[in-house]
């Protein structure tokens, strides 16, 4: 079920709940935005975030979703960079690797990220397994995940996973906490 997060009354959450927080919610809470939709997005999560943390509920980040955000991150400067100059068009990303100041700045960045993640989340530490892939596989027939999202959605015995991505918005099992735009 999809349940929108803003003014959400958070009365019937209990102490034990746990809830997982999916990679595109990391970025836009820990990242600089600057367009003023994952301004106000960012604070509505952030903000539902820190009152369920005020219940001492349990939020969880798994590791597979942190990969996801520190690649993301990568992925950004690597475009901001391609994209600075008409010269640099051509460079691809395994190249940008091999530019120090700019693997010096994407390191800063995912630093800063990482150090904000430790402070706040869980960390659960993930890996993905070959019968994960499989019963993946098998099932994909029943679910509209990515491989890493079936991972974690069924590994935890969580009520919800805060995301924005419509990934798990097909599974009954999971109560998915989004920021809905009013319509």
């Amino acid at each position: 079920m999809v349940i929108g997060i803003k003014g959400i009354d958070l009365t019937a959450v209990s102490v034990s709940d746990a809830f997982i927080v999916d990679a595109n919610v990391l970025l836009y809470i820990h990242r600089p935005q600057t367009n003023m939709d994952t301004i106000l997005k960012a604070g509505e999560y952030s903000r539902f975030i820190g009152n369920l943390r005020s219940k001492g509920c349990r939020i969880i980040v798994s590791s597979l979703h942190l990969q996801e955000a520190l690649n993301a991150i990568e992925g950004t400067s690597w475009r901001r960079y391609r994209d600075s100059d008409s010269s640099k068009k051509r460079i691809g990303r395994k190249d940008f690797r091999g530019i120090a100041g700019e693997r010096e700045g994407v390191k800063r960045e995912q630093l800063v990220f990482l150090s904000q993640i430790n402070e706040i989340y869980e960390i659960m530490e993930d890996d993905v397994r070959k019968d994960d892939l499989n019963a993946y596989t098998d099932t994909l027939e029943t679910h509209s995940y990515d491989p890493l999202d079936y991972i974690v959605a069924n590994r935890y015995s969580v009520i919800g996973i805060i995301t924005d991505d419509s990934d798990f918005t097909y599974d009954a099992n999971i109560n998915v906490y989004r920021y809905l735009v009013a319509t």
